[in-house]
């Protein structure tokens, strides 16, 4: 983090290997001016204070690929003017306020100068006019195209655009092949204009306190983890999530008091957990969620009151081994919007856990059990510690979930 910049390496003409400078607090490189040949790759990644890129002046051939990502401040990239060929991949990606690629048009890339991919993506600053003049320049193949999620555009003038009210997601796809990794607001910042990401979404151990930016994200194909962060009150940047292609895991969040912010989140491919978030107080945020692919937990939320935003859950598991639980979470109280009629809650593919939660009536575990065996389910059922419903009370009403 000391190094600030890098102007040196005068008299360096052919690199018999990779140029890597990443996890740098370099801010400038100016360096490299006498180097005309790469035999592999030059990565250029997450160097956060890196503002611009000024050597390689005479750099004409890359034998790898140009990685340029997750410079949090990186607003130019206008050194490498010289570049004729890229052999494998021209990556520019995840930089959050970079403006142009200017280098890159100079004129000497042409027709057939990236030898693979075309993946430049996630750069909400950098006109979609820009992007699509160079793939056009390029003669990219739609096959190696993964360009997309950067600053959308409706008509363009050359590379300039001209709208006069901005267009976040015209004229691109809104789709970031690769996964997020979000470290700090600069890691939110790129994903402003992602709409569907194919990788993972994982927030862990951050400072951040809540999820901002992020409003256009529809799909998220891996997993979804957010773990460790104990400044995190809401996921309110959220609300377009509908669909989770993997896992998703809530835990050990001690501030996160709602996740009003998946209000349009629909389903959950694999598994689904709620573990140790000791402010979280309902599932209300959960409401559109219809089905868990695998198992869902919700266990040891201390002051989780009501899980009633459930309420149109249909399905949870595919294999027998996919259970749904309600564990040791010492304050809920209700979980009757699950249960039909009330709720839709029908197909359980695996166990029925329902445990340890000291203020649950047992009635509404009883009830639930029952709603699922009425429709064929016929797995084990696991029920110890909750509120007895004692004498003279008994378990009554429609579905027999109430204690009195």
């Amino acid at each position: 983090p000391l190094l600030t910049s890098i102007g040196g390496f005068t008299s360096l003409t052919l690199a018999n290997a990779d140029v890597d400078i990443h996890d740098n607090g370099v801010k400038t490189i100016s360096g490299f001016g006498a180097l005309t040949d790469m035999i592999g790759t030059l990565n250029l990644a997450n160097n956060t204070a890196l503002t611009s890129v000024g050597g390689f002046g005479t750099l004409g051939q890359i034998g790898g690929s140009l990685i340029v990502r997750d410079s949090d401040v990186l607003t130019s990239f206008s050194g490498p003017h010289g570049l004729v060929g890229i052999g494998v991949n021209l990556i520019i990606a995840s930089n959050p306020v970079l403006a142009t690629i200017d280098a890159l048009r100079s004129g000497t890339l042409k027709a057939g100068g990236v030898g693979n991919q075309y993946q430049v993506q996630g750069n909400p600053a950098l006109s979609s006019c820009e992007v699509n003049a160079l793939r056009t320049t390029l003669a990219i193949g739609s096959g190696n195209d993964l360009s997309g999620a950067n600053a959308g555009c409706t008509t363009c003038s050359g590379v300039t655009c001209t709208d006069s009210v901005a267009t976040p997601l015209a004229g691109q796809s809104g789709t970031f092949t690769g996964s997020a990794q979000i470290a700090n607001a600069a890691d939110l910042a790129w994903m402003k204009n992602v709409v569907n990401l194919t990788g993972f979404f994982k927030v862990e151990s951050t400072a951040l306190t809540a999820l901002t930016g992020v409003g256009n994200l529809k799909t998220v194909g891996g997993d979804l983890f957010m773990s460790s962060n104990a400044n995190l009150t809401n996921v309110n940047g959220l609300t377009g999530l509908t669909t989770v292609g993997g896992n998703m895991n809530i835990q050990s969040n001690g501030a996160l008091s709602n996740v009003n912010g998946f209000s349009a989140l629909t389903t959950v491919t694999g598994y689904l957990q709620f573990y140790n978030n000791t402010a979280l107080s309902n599932l209300n945020g959960l409401s559109a969620l219809t089905t868990v692919g695998s198992y869902f937990n919700i266990q040891s939320n201390t002051a989780l009151a009501t899980i009633d935003g459930l309420a149109n859950l249909t399905s949870v598991g595919t294999t027998t081994n996919d259970y749904f639980q309600v564990y040791s979470n010492g304050a809920l109280t209700t979980m009757v919007n699950l249960i039909k009629p009330t709720g839709k809650f029908a197909t359980l593919a695996g166990n029925l856990n329902i445990q340890y939660n000291a203020q649950l009536s047992q009635c509404q575990a009883d009830a639930l059990k029952n709603a699922l065996a009425g429709g064929g389910w016929a797995r084990t059922y696991n029920f110890t510690s909750n509120l007895a419903c004692a004498s003279p009370k008994t378990c009554a009403g429609t579905s027999g979930a109430v204690c009195q």
